[in-house]
């Protein structure tokens, strides 16, 4: 996806998504990707996304967080996330 330097909060879900890469947008809060179908996270560059507080992967194949690194994370959702549906 194209950056877009002024998003604060974007909503992805429901959209069967396989992955978190590009979503490197500066001013970003909150990311939510819920109910996809994400095994990993990878592409979310802490250098870029450094005011993401939020982000939720709920309801997605996830079996590991290996691949996230956010300093600046506070909040982080991943309730139901499992491999496979």
């Amino acid at each position: 996806m194209e950056e877009l330097p002024f998003l604060q909060s974007a909503n992805f879900s429901n959209n069967r998504l396989k992955t978190t890469e590009g979503c490197s947008h500066p001013l970003l809060e909150h990311l939510i990707m819920n109910f996809n179908e994400i095994p990993m996270i990878s592409g979310l560059e802490p250098e870029r996304l450094t005011r993401l507080h939020t982000l939720e992967l709920r309801g997605n194949r996830l079996t590991t967080t290996a691949g996230l690194n956010l300093p600046n994370l506070k909040n982080l959702f991943l309730v139901s996330s499992q491999s496979s549906r």
